[in-house]
């Protein structure tokens, strides 16, 4: 006899923090669709995940060349990728960017639960407020590249590393797929261990970590041997060992430091930057809000409850360690810093624990969190209606020119040779075709458009764009009266084509050009 189960509607409430935290996200999401670049190409680092992503949804193979590590992102795009079928260039771009909003948007979970470990469940909510609303997570998330899939797995990798019963397996198994996304992630596994080994409520502690490690092993080898099939490299091991191979080098391809005392040791010089920018990057990082949070919550913690000073350390010293190499190459980018905010978040929300501070003063944090954010993108941000049009333009310059003088667009022309060549970009080693390219010449040192036109006619120089941001003042004149200069044919006009920005393209007929001019 079937026996009927009767629910009780009136006892199932829903978690309030949850529902806040969902307000949290669907207001993130709102903000960042707000400044969502439309109609606008990923580019730079993003455009190699997005080449890999198509070649891969398209073949089923991985494609040689492009990345050959890092290509976790690669991965899940594609697959996405195949869901949607379709091999439109602008709608695979805007899923690129979506995809990384969606997942920045989520990461608002695992943020309010790792801030959960360290203070009562309202000042989490605090802690995943910040994270939700920070200008710098916005702006990283509305860029289509790894951070927002590599922060979402480290910080869930972070949780289950403090829990206890069998929850360090998915510590393991998260931290092998974030290896994929990001190969510094393998530098993690030091920290987890330690955590795992200091946690007094856990049981069997080497059984968890020998099988959590080959977990991890059997997530990391068939992507590893991918990669060596395709590449000759497995993308871990070989870039975790390229780094001290680098700085050990005779030669280390580091800038000159201004100070003397470094400049005849390459090694100095690598160390001193490495500490410099990432000691500037941090403290960049922390403004406006976890610079006030952080020293508290590191007081309160030294007074109250050393553990928690020691956790923190413990993984943001490990992930620290990859930003430290790349600010020692001079690579200047805050987004090496971005992992670190869940625990920055974590540290603000015990700050604001241990401070008391009341239900009214964290929603005055967190609307000061929001007004902040939205300040930076009105006064910051890039003006994107300029972007789309300057891409416009160069999507037209190689149909028409050979060679061009340097101008702002020029940053999307490895876009545009790609998005001419499409669906078919890449060479068979995973180069973006060179048929749509073209050179593009400094105008550095110049202060005479005549003689940078003769002196760049054997360059290749057939064409000259002109926008409000020139790199050149002399080219500023040509925004008004060209007649002057007989040997310039303007072939488009901005102001013709309905733009807001004015850019003009003229093309040099150097059989007219005066050459006593």
């Amino acid at each position: 006899m079937n026996r009927i189960v009767t629910i009780n509607v009136k006892r199932i409430k829903p978690n309030k923090n949850i529902i806040l935290l969902s307000v949290f996200c669907v207001a993130g999401f709102a903000v960042r669709m707000y400044f969502f670049p439309f109609n606008l190409p990923i580019r730079l680092d993003g455009l190699g995940y997005f080449l890999f992503s198509h070649a891969l949804s398209q073949d089923g193979t991985f494609p040689k060349g492009i990345l050959g590590t890092n290509d976790g992102w690669s991965i899940l795009l594609a697959t996405i990728f195949k869901l949607i079928n379709t091999n439109d260039f602008q709608i695979l771009n805007f899923v690129q960017r979506f995809t990384s909003v969606i997942i920045s948007c989520a990461t608002v979970y695992p943020v309010y639960y790792l801030c959960k470990r360290f203070s009562d469940e309202k000042y989490a909510l605090l802690g995943a407020g910040i994270f939700i609303f920070d200008a710098r997570i916005i702006e990283n998330s509305l860029a289509g590249i790894t951070e927002p899939l590599f922060i979402i797995l480290v910080t869930s990798m972070i949780i289950f590393a403090l829990k206890s019963g069998r929850s360090p397996y998915l510590s393991f198994i998260l931290l092998g797929f974030a290896s994929i996304v990001r190969y510094e992630a393998l530098v993690l596994i030091i920290p987890l261990v330690i955590i795992i080994v200091r946690n007094r409520d856990l049981q069997n502690k080497n059984k968890k970590i020998v099988l959590g490690c080959l977990f991890m092993v059997l997530i990391l080898l068939p992507i590893a041997y991918i990669r060596t099939q395709t590449n000759g490299y497995d993308g871990l091991t070989s870039h975790v060992a390229a780094g001290p191979q680098y700085i050990l080098s005779d030669k280390p391809n580091v800038s000159t430091t201004d100070v003397s005392e470094f400049q005849s040791d390459t090694r100095m010089s690598f160390l001193f930057n490495s500490v410099k920018n990432t000691a500037k990057f941090f403290a960049w990082s922390t403004i406006p809000i976890f610079i006030i949070f952080i020293p508290i919550g590191i007081y309160y913690s030294i007074k109250k409850n050393p553990i928690h000073l020691s956790r923190w350390l413990i993984f943001s010293g490990f992930m620290l360690i990859p930003a430290m190499y790349a600010y020692g190459r001079d690579i200047s980018e805050t987004r090496y810093i971005y992992v670190l905010f869940p625990i920055f978040c974590a540290v603000a929300s015990f700050s604001a624990f241990s401070l008391g501070l009341t239900n009214k003063k964290m929603f005055g944090v967190i609307c000061a969190v929001f007004i902040v954010s939205i300040a930076f993108f009105q006064l910051y941000t890039t003006d994107y209606t300029y972007e789309r049009e300057i891409y416009q333009v160069t999507k037209k310059l190689p149909l028409i020119a050979k060679g061009v003088n340097e101008y702002p667009g020029g940053k999307y022309l490895r876009v545009v040779a790609a998005e001419l060549e499409w669906p078919n970009p890449l060479t068979p080693d995973g180069d973006v075709k060179t048929k749509y390219m073209y050179p593009r010449i400094p105008t550095k040192n110049y202060d005479s458009l005549v003689k940078y036109v003769l002196e760049s006619k054997d360059k290749g120089l057939t064409h000259l764009v002109v926008t409000e941001h020139n790199e050149a003042h002399f080219l500023d004149e040509l925004l008004g009266d060209y007649t002057k200069y007989p040997f310039l044919i303007k072939e488009f006009d901005s102001a013709e084509e309905g733009y807001k920005n004015r850019i003009i393209v003229y093309k040099i007929d150097y059989n007219l050009i005066n050459q006593k001019g």
